[in-house]
């Protein structure tokens, strides 16, 4: 085993409940249609893994820089998942080409640097009317994200920003 991040089976469960529910409720539902959804920090895969229980269409692509996690992951998600191996604020996605972008808890372990480099980098990659949803609470967080212009549609113990 590895001493990555793992979010847990019943976390994984409830944002697949959560999110969809509350995109639906924000006028966003067809985002999940659209895809791709990136998920910033994969960890282990646990999030994509349930998303893909129900949501077997769209694209998946799972981001993290530990190689050890990235393949305890592939063990878990399908086979046409997109795991890259990748600072998160250097990956190799085009500019404007995801509607979805997720994170769970990815701040706490950065300083204030990165976590603007994180933003600018989800900023350069969401879609023109994208979410971005950080599943952790963003009030010592958020700035960064304010300044590039992403406009929170949602805030409570998970933040949803629109572009």
């Amino acid at each position: 085993m590895t001493d990555c991040y793992y979010s847990g089976t019943n976390y994984a469960e409830s944002m697949v409940n959560w999110l969809p529910y509350k995109l639906k409720e924000l006028g966003r539902a067809n985002l999940l249609d659209d895809g791709p959804f990136v998920d910033f920090g994969c960890g282990l895969g646990t999030v994509i893994a349930e998303f893909q229980k129900k949501y077997l269409d769209i694209q998946f692509i799972g981001i993290d820089r530990d190689q050890r996690c990235l393949d305890e992951a592939r063990k878990i998600v399908l086979p046409n998942t997109r795991l890259l191996r990748a600072p998160l604020n250097q990956t190799s996605l085009e500019d404007d080409s995801i509607a979805i972008a997720f994170s769970h808890k990815i701040y706490q372990l950065c300083n204030e640097e990165n976590y603007s480099a994180i933003a600018e980098e989800i900023h350069r990659t969401l879609k023109r009317g994208g979410v971005y949803c950080a599943s952790e609470p963003m009030q010592d967080y958020k700035h960064p994200f304010l300044e590039l212009g992403l406009v929170p549609i949602y805030e409570d113990q998970s933040i949803i920003f629109r572009k």
